[in-house]
């Protein structure tokens, strides 16, 4: 199946923001692939302490062949055509290169890069919607979904096996991980008063925490017209959005799953 593209302008600032991160995922997969290496896996790993994905061939191979082309397009403007998946490995790529600029891995080459990194981002995001749609009129929802399904799986992989930074930049304050925890708690809380008004089934918990992480991320990729931190400060507010959310996107998986 040969997903459809989409044509995108790229400067050669924004191919550079990309290149950096893409370069890094390419090259430890590479090792993996050939040493079966892992230099900067997660160390829950071994424990278990963290989800594994999936690895999925044929977004190993995505990877090598977006490495190459942007190996030779960082140096001129470029015009590439694109896919859903393409754009959304490229993304990646370019919070990865943030990431290894904030933690002092690579040298800052602008005075305005969070701007530009910010900026990028969005005209990825546009442009991956924008993939979504052909992909989805050209094959169907049912589709996409199952595609998307491996893509989630690959990009946990990726994640966890790839990319974590051993420099512990980030240091969780004392009872800093129990107060996500009880902020996730009060989100889950919200749903199930939602649900009940809406006298909507409550899922199972694993399944319930799925869709508040999913509605959440809804709400980051600027969908929704208030932040995350909205729902916290207005809970009849949040009550109401987690439970339309999670009942509609619970509806559309069924449908998926009667007509796959």
């Amino acid at each position: 199946m040969s997903a459809p593209t989409l044509r995108i302008q790229l400067t050669r600032t924004e191919s550079l923001l990309v290149y950096p991160g893409m370069a890094l995922i390419s090259a430890i997969h590479k090792l993996w692939r050939e040493t079966s290496e892992l230099p900067m896996a997660h160390p829950d790993l071994r424990t278990g302490g963290c989800p594994r994905g999936q690895y999925e061939p044929a977004f190993g191979e995505l990877i090598v062949k977006l490495e190459s082309t942007f190996a030779q397009s960082r140096f001129h403007r470029s015009r590439l055509r694109l896919t859903v998946f393409d754009l959304a490995l490229c993304a990646l790529a370019v919070r990865v290169t943030n990431t290894r600029v904030k933690h002092g891995h690579l040298m800052r080459w602008r005075r305005n890069h969070d701007l530009a990194t910010g900026r990028l981002l969005q005209k990825l995001e546009n442009a991956r919607r924008r993939a979504k749609r052909a992909f989805t009129r050209e094959f169907g929802k049912g589709t996409f979904s199952a595609a998307s399904r491996q893509w989630h799986r690959m990009l946990v992989f990726i994640r966890n096996h790839f990319l974590r930074c051993g420099c512990n930049f980030r240091v969780w304050a004392p009872g800093l991980r129990n107060h996500y925890r009880r902020i996730v708690s009060e989100y889950r809380g919200f749903a199930i008063k939602g649900l009940k008004r809406l006298q909507a089934d409550v899922p199972p918990e694993t399944e319930l925490l799925r869709l508040i992480r999913l509605a959440l991320a809804y709400i980051r990729r600027d969908r929704t017209h208030f932040g995350v931190r909205t729902l916290l400060e207005h809970p009849e507010f949040a009550a109401t959005f987690l439970a339309e959310f999670i009942a509609r996107r619970s509806r559309a998986e069924k449908r998926e799953r009667v007509n796959a």
